[in-house]
């Protein structure tokens, strides 16, 4: 049994919102990574599926999946320079624990016009990573897949992030292949799980589109 306090507010997914909640979410981000700044616990040991340190282990899974033929090729040959290339700067940066998993259906705004986000939910998928891994996280769900000039949105979610917590130029330089990353992943890890529960398959899928077309774009703009 779990049992949690109330949280009251609407779920950001369920409402209509502006550019602002994009500033919004880096904010969040920064503020989370402060707070859990120092935060230890025996079971941050574990390999989590959500953790971006260990997409790699998402190869495996490809064979299983019939997704569209230009995610195919572009997530192996991602996946191989992940590996190869980001990780080891990753590595290389300090580690703290994060949330991991800022998005919209776990955060929640006062009123149905969100431009501020009043609290974060599920704290489930809490791992041990860079910081910045946190903002790339929020902004991969922040930043709308049709939006006109995804740059943009990009930006506002960082100066939310640096108006609390600058980042340094190591940051910046891995910040758009952890976006890449975290979309990769939820596109992969939601079809696998999708195929494996279809008849959960609508809310496991439910941001699957959004991912889809941003990967699209950030895919175009590379």
């Amino acid at each position: 049994v779990r049992a949690y306090t109330f949280l009251d507010g609407l779920p950001i997914l369920n409402v209509h919102t502006k550019t602002e909640i994009e500033y919004a979410f880096g904010q969040t981000a920064a503020v989370l990574v402060q707070a859990l700044a120092g935060f230890d616990h025996p079971a941050l040991s574990r390999v989590l599926l959500w953790d971006v340190m260990h997409v790699g282990q998402l190869c495996a899974w490809l064979h299983d999946l019939f997704v569209v033929v230009f995610i195919n090729l572009f997530v192996v040959s991602f996946l191989h320079r992940f590996g190869q290339s980001v990780l080891p700067k990753l590595q290389a940066l300090p580690q703290q624990v994060i949330h991991g998993d800022v998005s919209k259906s776990n955060t929640v705004v006062a009123s149905a016009d969100a431009v501020r986000i009043d609290g974060v939910l599920d704290f489930g998928d809490l791992s041990k990573a860079p910081r910045v891994v946190e903002l790339a996280i929020a902004a991969s769900y922040a930043i709308d897949g049709g939006a006109d000039d995804v740059e943009q949105a990009l930006a506002r979610v960082v100066a939310g992030y640096e108006a609390t917590l600058p980042l340094q130029a190591a940051e910046k330089e891995l910040l758009l292949d952890l976006v890449v990353a975290r979309l990769v992943q939820r596109i992969v890890i939601s079809e696998w799980r999708a195929n494996k529960f279809p008849n959960n398959r609508d809310y496991i899928l439910r941001s699957t589109e959004q991912a889809r077309q941003l990967l699209a774009v950030l895919v175009q703009q590379a």
